[in-house]
């Protein structure tokens, strides 16, 4: 029974976070700090996977829609932080053209979210 049990219990933790559905391995850094915010459910994040796909908030879309579904974000009362989790590997041009449509749309605070360097 508490095998069942277990088994059933991890297969529902996912659906509980899921900012950590979405697979993207973070840089490591040595002085990472944390960002609680970044885990409210009105935050604004973007997660660039390694093959260059954008989901803000959890949703696929298309580079070039980003910045209008910024806008419509910031209208229904974002706060004006933006946080980015970029795959350690992804291409630099994908960053880039992200952080150009983040810009286009009005935001100036930009957060990448990395992971604590454990020895």
């Amino acid at each position: 029974m508490f095998a069942l049990l277990f088994v059933h219990m991890g297969l529902l933790l996912p659906a509980h976070s899921p900012m950590r559905s979405l697979a993207a391995d973070l840089p490591i850094t040595f002085h990472a700090t944390l960002k609680p915010a970044a885990l409210r459910e009105d935050a604004m994040t973007l997660v660039i996977t390694r093959d260059g796909m954008l989901y803000f908030r959890n949703i696929k879309i298309p580079p070039k829609d980003l910045a209008d579904a910024i806008r419509v974000a910031l209208r229904s009362g974002c706060e004006k932080n933006f946080y980015i989790n970029a795959d350690a590997r992804a291409n630099y041009a994908d960053v880039k053209a992200v952080l150009d449509r983040i810009r286009d749309s009005g935001i100036t605070s930009v957060t990448f979210l990395t992971e604590r360097y454990q020895p």
